[in-house]
């Protein structure tokens, strides 16, 4: 623990992270360590071991880690876990489980940005259930589409003009 802890005060988090995950092995879920483990993963991408200790630190003790709700609903949001995602966002902004430790300013942030981010997962969760015709996509002619690989075409002005 020591060693990851000196390392996350760093910033050197995938370091960090390997440390953690020893002491995940030793101490069997601790919630300090599994929520630090979280934190981690956030922060280098790895966003599926994140859902999976954020999960685990709101088993343990979401009282002392009030916000790892908030981040596990992240992290299911960006693997594309959009209904649980939207699930645990809803349940973030009813239960206003953010600690009282915390000033009323930055728990009012942590609620809005919980519902712009339920807003995505409803949106998300919408587009996924249309047809690709729905969403008005059409395969243009060359010179836009070719027989090669084109990507990162992007619409500029009126949409008129398209650089590839």
């Amino acid at each position: 623990m020591k060693n990851a802890n000196e390392y996350f005060d760093k910033e050197q988090y995938h370091t960090a992270a390997q440390y953690y995950q020893l002491a995940v092995g030793l101490r069997d879920y601790h919630p300090e360590i599994t929520y630090r483990l979280a934190q981690s993963y956030r922060i280098i991408f790895n966003y599926s071991l994140a859902a999976h200790y954020y999960q685990k630190t709101v088993e343990l003790d979401e009282i002392t880690y009030p916000l790892s709700p908030f981040y596990l609903a992240q992290m299911q949001k960006s693997i594309g876990d959009f209904k649980k995602a939207k699930d645990g966002f809803e349940n973030f902004i009813t239960t206003n489980s953010v600690s009282s430790f915390m000033p009323k300013s930055e728990k009012d942030n942590f609620i809005r940005q919980a519902e712009v981010e339920m807003e995505g997962c409803l949106w998300a969760i919408d587009q996924l259930g249309k047809s690709w015709r729905e969403m008005g996509f059409t395969i243009l002619p060359e010179p836009v589409n070719s027989s090669s690989n084109d990507y990162a075409a992007v619409t500029a002005g009126d949409d008129h003009v398209v650089t590839i």
